[in-house]
């Protein structure tokens, strides 16, 4: 996962080392599902041709969340957003899965 992080200067610059920076946003963002606290996880990616896409996970209840993907910007991909909802996370290799999705009623 990378993070937007801004430079002493104030620019805008890609970290390699969120972990160290963000090192509980998984746990942090498990904790508000099973609780429906809203929260958000944004993260932004870049595809083997270096498009950009970006994947939003937001909480709308108790263990139940809406996974967005946005390939819009990535001229190789599908360049749609495509939105389902979920009632299942799973914490795997440091990265979160999404299980139980259908598209949103």
């Amino acid at each position: 996962m990378r993070a937007v992080v801004l430079g002493s200067d104030g620019e805008p610059q890609l970290d390699d080392v969120t972990d160290d920076l963000f090192p509980d946003e998984h746990t942090c963002f498990m904790e508000a599902l099973a609780a429906g606290t809203p929260a958000v996880l944004v993260e932004h990616t870049f595809s083997v041709e270096g498009q950009p896409s970006r994947t939003q996970v937001r909480v709308v209840g108790p263990n139940q969340f809406d996974l967005t993907h946005d390939s819009t910007l990535d001229s190789f991909g599908s360049q749609t957003v495509d939105t389902v909802r979920c009632t299942g996370l799973e914490i795997s290799d440091s990265q979160l899965d999404a299980v139980e999705c259908n598209p949103p009623a």
